[in-house]
């Protein structure tokens, strides 16, 4: 793509095709009872996130990613 994914191995993409609002704001609640599998989240682990989104208006690659979003889990 356009980006550059931030998101180091082991990654997941589990979660389906989703649109923005007209802000190109997209909300992605993380339930945590529906983790992939080997996706289990521990106290002080710490998870990154990114969206990976179409962008035909770009070229290129056609698609770009999100800034990373990294965040420590506790109790």
């Amino acid at each position: 793509g356009n980006g550059r994914r931030c998101i180091a191995n082991t990654f997941f993409r589990v979660y389906p095709v989703r649109t923005s609002n007209a802000f190109g704001d997209l909300d992605y609640p993380v339930d945590l009872n529906t983790l992939p599998a080997g996706g289990h989240i521990n106290p002080g682990d710490t998870w990154g996130f990114q969206i990976m989104y179409r962008d035909p208006a770009a070229g290129g690659g056609l698609f770009n990613v999100t800034d990373g979003l990294r965040t420590t889990w506790c109790l």
